[in-house]
């Protein structure tokens, strides 16, 4: 392979009285790094390694990815990170499994890919707080507010107080 060394400024691919840089390399037209025909202002063909911060001024573009190598992963756990399950919607992996899913609708799916609700969840839920239905500030451990529907029993565990006819 062919090995560049620049020491202070050099210009390639400039026509005319362009002045170098005072330490780098300036290049007219594309560069390409494992390609002999680089399409774009830099293109890399094969691994690359960056130490450091990187700054983008644009969009970052990454390949879709999948459940077991998501396309936004980290360097000692290839199997978490992000990718795209197909159109508008994204999934968070751990461990090689979709752990939670957002789509185009703002619907989230946890344990599932496929919200259909705002809030989809598959599998038992502990929620150590109070919950509310039709209530933003539910003072108790369950507060419904409107009508509720059970279907199938519902067992009390201690005595209660009800504030209307349960029939």
């Amino acid at each position: 392979g062919a090995t560049l060394s620049v020491a202070g400024g050099t210009l390639l691919g400039y026509t005319g009285t362009q002045v170098a840089p005072t330490n780098g390399l300036a290049v007219f037209g594309n560069v390409g790094i494992g390609t002999t025909s680089p399409a774009f202002n830099l293109q890399v063909v094969g691994t690359t390694n960056i130490t450091g911060s990187s700054t983008f001024g644009g969009a970052l573009q990454l390949a879709d990815g999948t459940n077991a190598a998501p396309s936004l992963t980290f360097t000692n756990d290839t199997d978490t990170g992000l990718y795209r399950i197909d159109s508008n919607r994204l999934s968070l992996v751990t461990g090689g499994a979709s752990a939670l899913t957002i789509n185009s609708n703002g619907n989230v799916g946890i344990g599932t890919t496929n919200a259909v609700n705002k809030l989809d969840v598959i599998g038992s839920t502990y929620i150590s707080g109070n919950l509310g239905v039709g209530s933003s500030s539910p003072v108790s451990k369950l507060e419904v507010i409107g009508t509720s529907n059970i279907t199938g029993a519902a067992t009390f565990g201690s005595t209660g107080s009800f504030a209307s006819t349960l029939t």
